[in-house]
């Protein structure tokens, strides 16, 4: 099922890295039902791209608007997700997917630059459930400034008892 959603905000990470926040305009509520880890597709008529692109959702369920992490890779779809402001529409997709977690075991984590998105929103969702699971991330990107979300990871570790971040530069 399509959505129509509105741009809420744009967070610049890097020059080529954003996280585009938005909300739902076809329904009573701003966001729809999802588990931490799924997907949403984003389509642009223009694109000529009938099945849209796939994007990991960086927000947790509880959160009360929806976001992803793009990349600008000179794509059809990134190029224009990075330009897009508040204010702007996009059409998305429902959430898709089974990336999440299934057990209680300690979660051991690996992501590289923006990949870190559905693995910082499973984390994110699991650690309020349970802030002394013990969570282990190994996370790697080209350059220092493509370590997205790491002021918020260190900071949201900083409160959990069993949580360790290691970067890889």
């Amino acid at each position: 099922m399509k959505h129509d959603a509105i741009v809420t905000k744009v967070t610049r990470h890097a020059p080529h890295i954003v996280t585009v926040h938005f909300t739902l305009c076809d329904g009573a509520a701003p966001v729809y039902p999802f588990t931490a880890g799924q997907y949403l597709s984003v389509y642009f008529d223009e694109t000529g791209v009938r099945e849209g692109k796939a994007y990991s959702i960086s927000a947790t369920p509880w959160d009360n608007e929806l976001a992803i992490t793009v990349k600008d890779v000179s794509g059809p779809f990134s190029s224009r997700l990075c330009a897009l402001k508040p204010g702007n529409h996009l059409t998305v997709s429902s959430p898709f997917g089974f990336f999440n977690v299934h057990d209680d075991t300690p979660i051991t984590a690996i992501a590289a630059g923006v990949g870190v998105s559905p693995i910082l929103s499973i984390i994110r969702d699991e650690l309020k459930k349970d802030a002394a699971r013990p969570v282990s991330l190994y996370f790697t990107a080209p350059h220092e400034n493509e370590l997205v979300f790491r002021s918020r990871i260190d900071e949201l570790f900083s409160t959990a008892t069993q949580a360790q971040a290691h970067y890889f530069v």
